[in-house]
């Protein structure tokens, strides 16, 4: 009972400063009701890889911790926390990759990071060690967010967002499920660091699709395409 009252209060702190907000007029509506252009397409590709590798680890991170590493409940709430913090750290710094790279490029790069600091989290045995790598894997893994989401949003028009945003919710909860089956059914069969090594490698080819398919390159030889066919279809 005592947590209950606890856990509304929090939700209320959370709700008084949303009370303040005022929302703005509706765009006007559009017949489409999800907008049909290939970076959709490509974006949604890209998002379903990554997702794959999000949602592999976090559902099993408490087991993880307690059964492979032996690290008591009470230390593993340390690490959540400092965790968390760290996300948080991350998420504040990545405008400062994006400035410095470009969007899509600092992106990349923070997702190969997070694959490198996963590998070595699946080969290291020691709970100090593992806590440490993991709380920067989570920051990195989580860094990409804020700079994927204002990348998709800047490629559709005001009208299409909230399509866009639902799509793209959608297509991270499904492709997150089913990582997170198959990589419990691959912690109960091979352990893991076979597991999590595989979902590194799984990191490193969602880092190089996001940058085959998102980056300049791709852009530009899309946009050729686009003209080709109008051309083709005015004469």
């Amino acid at each position: 009972m005592e947590f209950s009252f606890i856990s509304a209060a929090i939700v209320g702190l959370g709700l008084w400063p949303i009370s303040g907000f005022r929302a703005s007029p509706l765009p006007a509506r559009e017949n489409k009701l999800y907008p049909r252009n290939r970076f959709l397409a490509r974006f949604l590709v890209v998002i379903a890889l990554w997702s794959l590798v999000t949602g592999s680890l976090g559902p099993f991170f408490n087991i993880y911790f307690s059964q492979h590493l032996h690290v008591p409940v009470s230390r593993i709430g340390i690490v959540f926390s400092v965790a968390q913090l760290s996300q948080v750290l991350a998420i504040l710094l990545a405008p400062v990759i994006y400035r410095k790279y470009g969007l899509v490029t600092g992106i990349m790069y923070t997702q190969l990071a997070a694959a490198l600091a996963l590998g070595c989290l699946a080969v290291v045995p020691m709970a100090v060690p593992a806590a440490a790598i993991y709380t920067g894997y989570m920051a990195l893994l989580w860094m990409s967010e804020p700079g994927m989401y204002s990348l998709l949003m800047s490629r559709v028009g005001v009208a299409e967002r909230s399509s866009v945003s639902a799509l793209n919710f959608f297509v991270i909860s499904l492709a997150s499920a089913i990582a997170a089956a198959a990589a419990g059914e691959g912690f109960a069969r091979w352990g893991y660091p076979a597991v999590m090594a595989v979902t590194a490698g799984v990191a490193v080819i969602a880092a190089a699709t996001f940058r085959g398919m998102l980056g300049e390159g791709a852009a530009a030889r899309a946009g050729s395409a686009a003209t080709a066919v109008a051309g083709a279809d005015g004469s």
